[in-house]
């Protein structure tokens, strides 16, 4: 098991998928690309996106939200995710936790260094294809 992570009542497999998920998640996110088919795939149409910016619905309110970041950070942040903790819920429904620190510059050029916490709710599939319910960050 890596240091900082642990699973709860998942398997490892699932647990590993997970995981490599919610990276490269974030290792697409830190481009900030204008095609958002990759995350909206991965996305349930109503979702519920919950943020220090405020709270969102829907694939409509997730596509406002990726507005508001290209306007604010510039391409090429990073995101670091670590003390990841799957649990699954019930079924195929699961909820990761995490925490991610983000690495970059804002659009006027000044650094961003934040820690946020996260938590997902979603299904994820035998093929281990998540589909996200329910997205909460706050900052940590």
């Amino acid at each position: 098991m890596r240091s900082g992570c642990r699973y709860e009542s998942s398997n490892w497999a699932t647990h590993s998928r997970a995981l490599a998920f919610i990276r490269y998640w974030f290792d697409q996110f830190d481009r900030l690309p204008k095609d958002d088919s990759f995350f909206v795939r991965h996305l349930s149409k109503d979702v519920n996106w919950q943020m220090p910016e405020g709270r969102f619905s829907g694939h409509a309110g997730f596509r406002d939200w990726c507005s508001l970041n290209r306007k604010t950070i510039k391409p090429g942040a990073e995101h670091r995710v670590s003390e990841f903790r799957l649990e699954r819920t019930g079924g195929d429904d699961h909820q990761a936790r995490f925490r991610v620190h983000l690495l970059g510059n804002n659009q006027a050029g000044n650094p961003v260094d934040r820690q946020v916490d996260e938590t997902w709710t979603m299904t994820i599939d035998d093929a281990g294809v998540p589909l996200i319910y329910s997205y909460q960050a706050s900052v940590a």
